[in-house]
């Protein structure tokens, strides 16, 4: 039996799935801030590892690389790319002749900065379903790149500041990499630097950018977490224009939400035809969706899945 409470149990095991309490043992699937936890020991790959610790977590670590087999309390595990930010990794796991896949966010779209996805077939998969609306459909990679290519020459037509604002782990170093190729002089908030400096290291760089001092900037693209609106050194720019990357942008109120000047649907997750397609690749016989609209899973089942959304305090076979 599997319980849902904050968090995946393997039944008759301690390893836990992207725990949001502290546990005995924890797959953690990537570094974003929401998935790290002290937990007394995690299972994750090499730079979520290195996150985890630059977040001033402390746990014994099982560190293992995509598509290493190891043996973990009677069950075959494997860690697989899932295309959301460096080193964010699915499980598979497999006990007793029945397969599940988990898949932490992910995307299915190509990313720059980070390994692609990859598909296994699994039994029972447990899939992350944040845009998981009809209305939440992406344009592609290259419509998205010119919006935000014409936002920036706008921003320089008028005197004005190019501020981007994306996560500082994830989409500010997919911005850094994209403003590369536009040709465009690059500046990042010293947070987002810490975090580009962990992909130079495994591989993943980015492109060259300098560190915002905190002066004006006559020339380039400055990339910042979107917290940066709410401090007072963000004035220190002088003039700007700020452009949000967030799949939210599909919503018409999000620049307004977010207090942006604009936003497009740039996103680290998949959408909703990438939710689809990826369960027609899965082939799963049982599906449980987690963190998005418990619509998907009746979705789902109108096309033909046996599939639920996993809520907490319920108990559910899942091995």
């Amino acid at each position: 039996m599997v319980v849902y409470d904050k968090g995946i149990r393997i039944s008759g095991t301690r390893l836990h799935l992207d725990a949001q309490r502290v546990v005995e043992f924890s797959f953690v699937s990537h570094g974003h801030t929401d998935h790290l936890r002290s937990h007394r020991r995690i299972l994750a790959t090499a730079p979520t590892v290195r996150f985890h610790q630059l977040r001033g977590h402390r746990s014994e670590i099982l560190q293992v690389e995509y598509h290493q087999p190891i043996e973990i309390e009677g069950m075959r595990v494997e860690l697989l790319p899932s295309g959301h930010i460096l080193g964010a990794a699915q499980i598979f796991i497999e006990r007793r002749g029945e397969s599940l896949l988990y898949t932490g966010d992910f995307k299915t779209r190509p990313a720059a900065t980070c390994d692609g996805l990859e598909v296994r077939h699994a039994d029972i998969l447990v899939l992350e379903c944040t845009y998981g609306r009809p209305e939440y459909r992406f344009a592609s990679t290259e419509e998205l790149l010119e919006r935000l290519a014409r936002f920036v020459q706008d921003c320089h037509r008028w005197g004005e500041v190019p501020l981007v604002l994306g996560y500082a782990l994830g989409k500010a170093q997919e911005a850094v990499y994209w403003l590369n190729r536009l040709g465009e002089r690059v500046y990042v908030w010293p947070e987002v630097a810490a975090i580009c400096a962990v992909y130079r290291e495994f591989g993943r760089d980015p492109g060259p950018y300098e560190v915002w001092s905190g002066g004006p900037v006559d020339e380039g693209v400055v990339v910042a977490p979107p917290h940066v609106l709410r401090t007072h050194a963000i004035w220190g720019l002088g003039s700007f224009r700020s452009i949000l990357l967030s799949g939210w942008a599909v919503d018409r109120s999000a620049k307004y939400r977010f207090g942006v000047d604009e936003a497009i649907p740039f996103s680290d997750h998949a959408d909703f035809d990438e939710l689809l397609e990826f369960v027609r690749a899965v082939r799963p016989r049982k599906v449980f969706t987690i963190h998005g609209f418990e619509e998907f899973a009746a979705e789902l089942r109108w096309r033909g899945y046996d599939a639920q959304p996993l809520e907490p305090g319920r108990d559910r076979w899942l091995l």
